[in-house]
C-alpha cells in the first residue's frame, strides 16, 4: 500500500474506483432475472453506483484543473463516500443472505455468492475497493497535497 500510496497520484488511485460502475450494472441486470435481491441493486438499497460516479467526477475535476488544484477535502469527501457506500453495502447484503443474520425481507435470497465465478465479488471486487480507499487514504494522510506526493517520489 505504502508504494502505491507513494507511485500513483490520487487521480489514479481514485479512477481505480470506476469498476464499480460496470459491477453495479451486472448487479442491477441480475437483479432483473430473478438472481438477487432488489435491495442489492441501485434500485434498493445499493447506492455504491455513487461511488462510482463520483470517481468518475473526481478523475474529470483532476484532469480539468490540474491534480493540484482540487482541494484536498474534495479527496477527502469522495474518501468517506466510497468508504461508506461499502459500509451500506455490506449492512445491506448480510440480512439479504441465507444465514444466521438473514432478516427474511430479501426475495429471491441473496445466492449469487455461492456460485462461481461470483464468489469473488467480495475477495476481489469489495476487497479491491477497501484497499483502493484505503491506499487514497494513506495517500492522503501522508502528504500536504499532490505535490507532495510526487515530491516523494523523486
Amino acid at each position: 500500500g505504502a508504494r502505491l500510496a507513494r507511485g500513483l497520484s490520487w487521480t489514479a488511485l481514485a479512477g481505480f474506483q470506476v469498476f464499480r460502475l460496470p459491477l453495479e450494472v451486472v448487479l442491477h441486470r441480475w437483479h432483473t432475472r430473478g438472481a438477487i435481491p432488489v435491495e442489492m441493486t441501485w434500485d434498493g438499497r445499493n447506492l455504491d453506483v455513487m461511488a462510482a460516479l463520483a470517481a468518475i467526477g473526481l478523475v474529470a475535476w483532476s484532469w480539468w484543473v490540474g491534480e493540484r488544484k482540487v482541494p484536498v477535502a474534495a479527496w477527502w469527501a469522495f474518501e468517506a463516500l466510497g468508504l461508506g457506500m461499502l459500509v451500506n453495502i455490506a449492512l445491506t447484503s448480510f440480512p439479504a443472505t441465507p444465514g444466521p443474520f438473514y432478516a427474511g425481507e430479501a426475495v429471491p435470497f441473496m445466492m449469487v455468492a455461492f456460485d462461481a465465478p461470483v464468489t469473488w465479488i467480495v475477495p476481489v471486487c469489495v476487497a479491491g475497493a477497501v484497499a483502493g480507499h484505503l491506499v487514497l487514504a494513506r495517500a492522503l494522510w501522508a502528504s500536504d497535497g499532490p505535490a507532495a506526493v510526487r515530491r516523494s517520489r523523486d
